[in-house]
């Protein structure tokens, strides 16, 4: 290929690559590709264009190398590459430029990044600040709730001995009052068992006394059948009345004894009886024992 073949061939190639690019949007491969393929051929071109101008402006007929249908070709690409030097120099100073700003809005992004990130951070530091202060107030909060409680439970539990120490003490009141009419009423009965016996004695006292007047009166009577046996009455029929009269007041003073007896032995049980059932009313396992209340 010869040297204008391959002039043309690259100026082709570039024209045709810068017809592909958008000036006004950044593309990663814009500037590399230009740097690597294309920077290359526009800085060999110059030599080769400086060479072809001063070929096809030769005016020694012995020196000229273009015949009349080369020449216009020649020129049409040295214009080709006036036009098109320009327009790479443009473009690839548009494409410096939009790698400049796309560094700059990569580094801005970035640092908006950073920004993001330190703030997001600060922002979770804050919250985690936040969450610990409330948690802290929150196990302040129910510390003091737990005092308070516990506080509440000593004074109910305070309370509650005092009742209980009041109950007891009503208990022992009520045990000590219990005993005391339990003495009482063995004293009472005591004295009335005392009475009753005074009482019986009394009786018994008059019993014997009226045996005594009726002995008396059996007396009288046998000295008035006596003296009946010394007007006339036969002596046989004296004895067997006064023993008859004597057998039948034996039998009469038995039965009142036996009567007496049998009224002092009812008397003395019933009293018995009588203590026992006050003794159990006194001491009634129910009014004794502690009720639950007092039990808790």
């Amino acid at each position: 290929m010869t040297e204008f073949g391959r002039a043309k061939k690259d100026i082709d190639a570039i024209s045709e690559y810068l017809a592909t690019l958008d000036v006004n949007t950044y593309n990663s491969d814009m500037k590399t590709t230009l740097d690597k393929h294309y920077c290359t051929l526009m800085e060999d071109l110059p030599p080769k264009m400086k060479k072809f101008r001063q070929r096809v402006a030769e005016t020694d007929e012995s020196k000229i190398t273009y015949n009349s249908s080369m020449k216009p070709k020649v020129e049409s690409l040295l214009k080709q590459y006036d036009e098109l030097l320009p327009t790479f120099n443009t473009t690839y100073k548009k494409a410096e430029e939009l790698r400049i700003r796309h560094e700059e809005d990569e580094k801005r992004k970035k640092l908006e990044e950073e920004e993001k990130q330190k703030a997001d951070e600060q922002e979770k530091q804050r919250r985690a600040e936040e969450e610990r202060r409330v948690a802290e107030e929150q196990a302040k909060i129910q510390q003091e709730k737990e005092a308070e409680i516990a506080r509440q439970k000593a004074i109910l539990h305070e309370e509650a001995e005092k009742r209980r120490q009041q109950r007891v003490q009503a208990h022992q009141d009520s045990k000590d009052e219990l005993l005391r009419k339990k003495q009482q009423a063995e004293e009472e009965f005591q004295r009335r068992r005392q009475q009753k016996r005074e009482e019986e004695e009394f009786k018994r006292q008059q019993q014997r006394d009226d045996k005594r007047r009726r002995m008396d009166n059996t007396l009288a009577q046998t000295r008035a059948h006596n003296k009946a046996v010394e007007e006339g009455n036969s002596e046989e029929e004296l004895i067997k009345k006064a023993i008859a009269m004597s057998l039948e007041e034996a039998k009469k003073y038995e039965a009142e004894d036996a009567e007496i007896e049998r009224k002092e032995q009812e008397e003395e049980e019933r009293l018995i009886a009588e203590a026992l059932a006050l003794s159990e009313t006194v001491f009634d396992s129910s009014a004794l024992q502690p009720t639950q209340t007092d039990q808790q």
